[in-house]
């Protein structure tokens, strides 16, 4: 995630799409902006016992441009999702210090 100090304030808001405010971003959520360092967190929840993870996860970070004021290179990415991801989407991602999967278990496991 990102390091040091953010403002995690939850925005319950359809984002923009690009330069049409009247279109949105649907399943697309702020989690966290940090406007200091031009740093934003952006999920996506599916919560349906199968979905093509890979897809999701690349349009999420081709969204990830469309945030006005933040550097797309800036973005980390979460995807929540009802089941725990496939095998194969956890080794691609395994390295990427800006995705992150999390499922329903890990959401309520004791620390």
């Amino acid at each position: 995630m990102i390091p040091g100090s953010i403002d995690t304030k939850l925005i319950e808001r359809k984002i923009p799409f690009g330069d049409d405010p009247s279109k949105s971003c649907k399943g697309m959520y702020v989690i966290a902006a940090d406007p200091l360092d031009k740093q934003i967190v952006l999920g996506e929840c599916k919560w349906r016992n199968s979905f093509n993870e890979t897809e999701a996860i690349e349009r999420l970070r081709r969204r990830a441009g469309l945030i006005h004021g933040y550097p797309a290179d800036n973005a980390y990415f979460s995807l929540f999702s009802k089941n725990k991801s496939s095998d194969a989407t956890l080794a691609r991602y395994d390295h990427d210090e800006h995705m992150t999967c999390l499922f329903v278990d890990n959401l309520y496991a004791a620390a």
